[in-house]
């Protein structure tokens, strides 16, 4: 669980032991602003990492149980199968390089899957900055907005 947001009284906070400069109304609400604004953001941060964790676990846990799978069909086949010789020595080589091959293929499949999870992590949840009006319109004294 998550602990609790801390609250931010909007008193004054001495910065140093000399005691705190004065801050104007505006600035004191565009600082709790942000302050919120970063408290939210870390929030979500913080649940969306716990998520993306489970879902890769999930991976995890997904590959192991479809490689013992395949290789528990794999087995009863090949055990069901006999060749006379030189086809059986072939037959094993084959078998070996494809049982090498599947589990490179879960592995990356696995890898790929993670990455991308850690991806989004990643990715900002703050939201883009509005685009600058262009010249034109900065010349015109025109907004995007309206």
């Amino acid at each position: 669980m998550l602990a609790a947001r801390p609250t931010f009284d909007g008193g004054p906070r001495p910065i140093t032991s000399f005691g705190s400069p004065e801050l104007k109304p505006r600035d004191l609400r565009l600082i709790i602003e942000e302050y919120e604004k970063q408290m939210a953001v870390t929030e979500a941060q913080a649940s969306m990492t716990a998520y993306a964790m489970r879902q890769m676990t999930e991976l995890h846990s997904y590959g192991y149980a479809t490689k013992v799978e395949t290789l528990n069909v794999l087995q009863a086949l090949d055990s069901s199968v006999s060749y006379t010789s030189p086809f059986d020595q072939m037959h094993a080589q084959h078998t070996r390089e494809q049982l090498v091959m599947y589990v490179d293929h879960i592995h990356k499949a696995l890898q790929l899957g993670a990455k991308n999870i850690a991806i989004e992590i990643d990715r900002s949840l703050y939201p883009p900055p509005p685009p600058k009006p262009g010249l034109i319109a900065r010349l015109l004294g025109i907004s995007e907005a309206g």
